[in-house]
């Protein structure tokens, strides 16, 4: 959950072009509440590696997987749900679909163009 939270801070902070950039102060607050909040309560960690290191000093290794597995899947759940629901198509993207290329055969398959019409039109 840390995860996810520090990811949709990323994204809508530095990599979304339609924000203003304070990419670090965001990123900086999401990882602060991160620390203050998980990282007290459970111990938690963002970063697997941060639950390797002592596991692998210490030779505990119960639980090690919700480190790793807990993380990984926040920071793909994240990035799907920023790319997919929140953030827009570009007008680069927007354009390119509206482009009609005359009679010239093209490289693309029937099913990917009727994918990107069927797109357009939900736009």
């Amino acid at each position: 959950m840390l995860t996810f939270f520090l990811l949709l801070a990323i994204y809508g902070t530095a990599v979304d072009s339609r924000t203003p950039r304070l990419g670090g102060f965001g990123i900086g607050l999401a990882v602060l509440v991160g620390i203050l909040s998980g990282g007290v309560l459970t111990g938690a960690a963002m970063n697997p590696m941060l639950a390797f290191g002592p596991a692998l000093v210490s030779g505990v290794w119960t639980n090690q997987f919700v480190y790793w597995v807990g993380p990984i899947v926040g920071a793909v759940l994240a990035a799907c749900v920023y790319e997919y629901l929140i953030l827009p198509p570009s007008e680069e993207a927007k354009d390119a679909l509206e482009q009609d290329y005359g009679d010239e055969e093209s490289v693309v398959p029937q099913q990917v163009k009727e994918r990107n019409l069927a797109r357009r039109q939900t736009l």
